[in-house]
């Protein structure tokens, strides 16, 4: 018997119970999360690869809508600050430049460069935050 086999130890089954994999997904949540501009569609191009394996039909995958998380509970993790400034957030047209005092407080939250500001970009970090929380509750 080789080194790497000796080291194996075996697992008892006996006592796994069969569990679900849940899935937070809806139609509006996959809308919601292709707007973000860093990666516009990934989502829906992962869902529709899901569905051309055929993964969200299997008996065992369970697929639950997300909700939106509270202002309350989006402050449970961030600064009021934070959470106003997104609520605010308004992309500029093209052709309207933004001013010094609000490009400072984009850049101190890392909405410029990293993570831009979007139509959207406060209902699409309700879903994601909620969608987290949902699953940490399916979890717990």
């Amino acid at each position: 018997m080789n080194e790497t086999n000796s080291n194996k130890q075996s697992i008892d089954k006996s006592n796994v119970r069969s569990r679900n994999v849940d899935f937070i997904v809806s139609k509006e949540y996959i809308e919601i999360l292709d707007k973000h501009t860093s990666h516009s569609n990934r989502y829906t191009l992962f869902i529709n690869l899901c569905l051309s394996y055929g993964l969200l039909t299997l008996p065992f995958i369970r697929l639950i809508p997300p909700r939106k998380a509270t202002e309350d509970e989006l402050h449970d993790f961030h600064t009021v600050e934070y959470i106003k400034c997104l609520q605010e957030s308004v992309v500029p047209s093209k052709h309207k430049v933004l001013d010094e005092e609000l490009k400072n407080k984009l850049d101190q939250f890392g909405l410029l460069d990293d993570c831009p500001i979007f139509d959207g970009l406060y209902e699409y970090v309700q879903y994601v935050a909620g969608g987290t929380l949902m699953a940490v509750e399916q979890i717990m």
